[in-house]
Parts: structure tokens; sequence; C-alpha cells
């Protein structure tokens, strides 16, 4: 992934995008391949008139993805968005965290490489 990186060390952005959704497809067409054993995920922000991509993570579980993301300064924070393996629907703790954020959520499916939205 060609990147922008940020002054926050660690923090690498995707090249930007018109939309938060063409930042969101994206992100998940680039991270289902790496997807083949565990959740992997990211933030989705807007940096002026730009959407970016974070480095997609993983925290090594197959039905679970603890991440934490620091965004620039200068940028927002507008969706995050992970793997599942098989499911289509957010889990109990994806919505709490689409609430909580108030952020829009992007599940990509490894199965058949759907992509799910969810609205705050």
């Amino acid at each position: 992934m060609s990147a922008l990186c940020a002054a926050v060390v660690s923090l690498c952005l995707s090249p930007g995008y018109a939309t938060a959704d063409e930042a969101a497809h994206a992100a998940i067409s680039f991270t289902l391949p790496l997807a083949t054993r565990y959740e992997y995920g990211g933030a989705i922000v807007q940096c002026e008139d730009k959407f970016h991509f974070t480095e997609p993570m993983t925290s090594h579980s197959r039905d679970s993805l603890d991440l934490a993301v620091r965004t620039p300064a200068t940028c927002t924070l507008v969706a995050t968005f992970h793997t599942h393996q098989r499911s289509h629907r957010p889990s109990p703790a994806d919505l709490a965290m689409t609430k909580r954020l108030r952020v829009t959520l992007y599940i990509g499916v490894v199965k058949d490489r759907s992509i799910v939205k969810e609205l705050p």
C-alpha cells in the first residue's frame, strides 16, 4: 500500500478518496486477503476534503478485534472497518462501539467478499 504516514508514530494512511464509502471499500478490498485466519480492521478518517483508511491491524483472534487507533490532530474519525470470517451481522460489541463512537461500521465478510454497512 503506498501510504502517507502521519506525524503519529506507526499510523500510515492510504491515498485519499472522495467519500468514506470509497475509502471503506478500498480498505476492505485491501484487508480481505490478509484475513484468512484472524479478524483485521482499522479506521476511516477524514483529513480536510479526503477520506483515508489506516493500515489494517489484527489482535490475532478469529472472532474479535481489540484495536485502538490514534488519528492525526488534523483528521476526524468517521468510520471503522473490520473483517468477519462468515457472519454478515455485527456483533453486540460491534454495535455498542458504533453507537459509542457515533461512526459508521463497515464489515468485510471473508466467505463471500461482501461488505456490510452499519450506521450509528
